[in-house]
């Protein structure tokens, strides 16, 4: 295939045709941001074509310019000498916007710019660490299971509600669902997934409220997940999967979706489950497997003495169900596999424990609950911890 050349040409907006399979959105007060740029500046960086005008690179700025000054309105352009492929395309796009653009020299910023304009000009509160609410790792506050219901009537969830948790984002919804994994990352790439599946774990002469979660029969759930979610993540991406000890049906699904197990880890309580009295050897750890994507190697910040028993302690009573994890557990693995920052996904939300670990990190988690009174129950225990009070984004028919 020839090499590819750019040359600097000049186009009308409305001659240019985006790109349907674009994985960049923005935000409104980004796409205002914008504007304003272009109104102080101009056209500073050019917009990226092929030699029929189809864009490759610059939709958001294709469409503020459009709303701007409309279709007659010329641009400077740089178009390529032959079309790209489907695979360029995607590959080009990820070049541009992941991995390639550089970091910020923090230190340099709060040295010599004003924190006022940073902050205008588009940097969040969390990452000049001016948000005061980053708390102390481990720490938690107690969700509130027994009240589900009535935490679900107190903040109206709904299935299809996307919530804004200060940096965190929360769709009630199915995490299998290509949509609805879409609507919660907002363009944004996965670089760590930690998530605790519903599984069949079966606790004899448990009481009411250690009963399974719904779909815990149901090892098929494992599948269509991470096959889901692998296309919404880094090449470097991290995956920590919670699973029944000995189901090699998830082991087998978690294959079958693109990924390859690396480790076999195990959480070693302080404490035994009791729940089957009757029970020969009491369990007394959890096994959950470390993963990559296929064919690519995780991002790793963890130690070089960094062991595959984990020894963290769990709660003595489990108010949530009979699976639940501390917060320690969780930050446990996202500091090993993310950077401060970073995209965090956690597909089966339960009662929020992933989204406490990301704020007591810095992380940016981004997380499905398909429990409405699930949702509640991570609502509150968010503003518990935080004293932060959770936005309603918008709301589509599930």
């Amino acid at each position: 295939m020839a090499d590819i050349t750019w040359a600097n040409v000049q186009v009308q907006l409305g001659d240019l045709q985006p790109w349907p399979r674009n994985p960049r959105h923005i935000r409104k007060d980004q796409a205002q941001r914008l504007a304003d740029s272009f109104d102080t500046f101009g056209q500073v960086e050019t917009i990226a074509i092929g030699p029929d005008n189809e864009v490759y690179n610059g939709h958001q700025r294709l469409n503020v310019l459009r709303q701007q000054h409309g279709p007659d309105y010329v641009i400077d352009a740089r178009q390529s000498s032959r079309t790209l492929t489907e695979k360029e395309r995607e590959q080009l796009v990820i070049y541009l916007h992941k991995g390639t653009t550089g970091e910020w020299d923090f230190e340099l910023l709060a040295n010599e710019f004003e924190v006022e304009e940073l902050l205008e000009w588009g940097f969040e509160d969390w990452e000049l660490g001016l948000d005061g609410e980053e708390t102390e790792a481990g720490e938690d506050t107690e969700p509130q299971i027994d009240r589900a219901e009535e935490l679900r009537e107190k903040w109206g969830v709904q299935a299809g509600q996307l919530w804004q948790l200060g940096e965190h984002r929360l769709i009630c919804g199915d995490c299998t669902d290509v949509d609805v994994v879409a609507r919660v990352l907002e363009s944004e790439i996965i670089d760590c997934v930690v998530t605790d599946p519903p599984y069949g774990v079966s606790y004899d002469g448990g009481t009411t409220t250690r009963e399974k979660l719904s779909g815990d029969e149901l090892p098929v759930l494992y599948y269509p997940a991470l096959d889901c979610w692998q296309s919404f993540c880094a090449e470097h991406v991290a995956l920590y999967l919670w699973y029944a000890d000995g189901d090699q049906a998830v082991v087998q699904a978690v294959v079958q979706a693109g990924w390859q197990v690396r480790r076999n880890l195990i959480w070693n309580k302080n404490l035994a489950q009791y729940g089957a009295l009757s029970q020969q050897y009491k369990q007394k750890h959890e096994p959950f497997l470390y993963c990559h994507l296929q064919g690519h190697a995780p991002y790793w910040a963890g130690d070089a003495t960094e062991i595959t028993v984990w020894d963290i302690d769990r709660e003595s009573v489990n108010e949530l169900h009979p699976t639940q994890k501390p917060p320690a557990l969780f930050e446990r693995a996202i500091t090993n596999s993310s950077k401060k920052g970073d995209i965090v996904f956690d597909g089966f939300l339960g009662s929020g424990t992933c989204v406490i670990a990301c704020q007591n990190l810095g992380r940016k988690c981004r997380a499905i609950e398909i429990s409405p009174a699930y949702v509640g129950v991570c609502l509150q225990r968010f503003v518990d911890h935080t004293g932060i009070v959770p936005v309603l984004v918008d709301i589509l028919d599930a």
